[in-house]
């Protein structure tokens, strides 16, 4: 009785292993991107054509999300387009911004409308950035990551990266207006968060945290800035509770609000 027990667990597992040798090994998907340089005037509007050659990808295409790094002190983010014959069939994909410092960016693309049976070289989407005025004269575009589905993307290495030189005078008049940025990351938490800012001409610049409630709980010195973009860093004191607060931003011409939750 115990051999006929052991031979058929015998069979069992050789037909469990060859069930296994005989399945697929998973495949990675496999991106090559084709960036290509350019050269833009400053004030201008930029399109620039993500293009990509895919590889090993799954027999069904759910979703995809694409990272883009770039150059936030020279390139504004406008619109994103996918649609018609691109990988990305949404028409205006939403995008989100993450402000890391002035030389690094990243925008988030995702999609959940996909090129069924994508063949040689295709346009992911379009980008439209509106090239800024700086100091500045070299940008970098670069593709961070593609997730297809849920599964990370290999990338190749080659092209992946795109240098856009910046031709005109440093400054623009009129490019920049007063204005908030959206803030990164939020919700904050407790090491801190990043509001970006633009100041349309030198002024004075003053900035303040209130709560719900209408209260101030905490006051930045006063900062004289030219026209341009910048950074504004807040770490909160242990003081604040976490919530949702408001930043406000003061110049001789308005008064902007931005709201943002704290949640350490």
């Amino acid at each position: 009785m115990k051999s006929h027990v052991l031979i058929g667990r015998s069979i069992i597992f050789a037909i469990l292993l060859l069930s296994s040798m005989a399945s697929p090994a998973f495949a990675q998907p496999q991106a090559a991107f084709a960036l290509r340089d350019t050269t833009v005037q400053r004030g201008s509007v930029v399109r620039l054509d993500i293009r990509i050659t895919l590889n090993n990808l799954p027999a069904k295409l759910d979703s995809m999300r694409l990272v883009v790094r770039y150059t936030p002190s020279l390139l504004l983010p406008e619109t994103v387009r996918g649609g018609t014959t691109n990988l990305f069939l949404c028409p205006s994909p939403n995008f989100a911004i993450q402000f890391i410092n002035l030389s690094l960016g990243r925008l988030v693309i995702p999609c959940n409308q996909v090129l069924a049976s994508p063949r040689d070289t295709v346009v992911v989407c379009s980008i439209e950035f509106r090239v800024l005025a700086s100091a500045d004269s070299l940008a970098t575009l670069s593709i961070d990551s593609l997730i297809i589905n849920t599964t990370a993307s290999e990338i190749s290495p080659a092209r992946r990266t795109a240098q856009i030189r910046v031709l005109g005078a440093p400054q623009v008049v009129g490019q920049f207006t007063d204005a908030i940025e959206p803030s990164y990351p939020n919700p904050a938490n407790g090491d801190g968060i990043t509001f970006p800012y633009t100041v349309s001409e030198l002024s004075p610049i003053q900035f303040s945290i209130f709560s719900v409630r209408g209260e101030e709980v905490f006051q930045f010195p006063e900062v004289r800035r030219v026209q341009g973009r910048y950074l504004l860093r807040f770490v909160p004191p242990r003081y604040i509770p976490n919530g949702a607060y408001t930043i406000r931003m003061v110049t001789p011409r308005t008064v902007i609000r931005s709201p943002f939750m704290l949640l350490r």
